[in-house]
């Protein structure tokens, strides 16, 4: 593997103390172009379902690369 492909997800304004360019970016562990699509398509589906609970957890500085 030489290269990996990374998903940044923007965090609302409103939720992360309005800092504007909060962000998370995460690894997708992976090199080839359709996995890491599909791996995009997760995590991104993870976090709309908890996106409170991941940007609360990102401003107070208690997320981890595991959560």
């Amino acid at each position: 593997m030489g290269r990996a492909f990374h998903c940044r997800k923007r965090l609302p304004r409103a939720l992360s103390n309005f800092q504007s360019n909060s962000s998370l970016y995460l690894s997708l562990r992976t090199d080839l172009p359709l996995d890491a699509v599909k791996r995009a398509a997760r995590l991104l589906t993870v976090y709309e379902r908890m996106e409170k609970e991941i940007v609360y957890a990102h401003a107070s500085q208690d997320l981890s690369p595991a959560d």
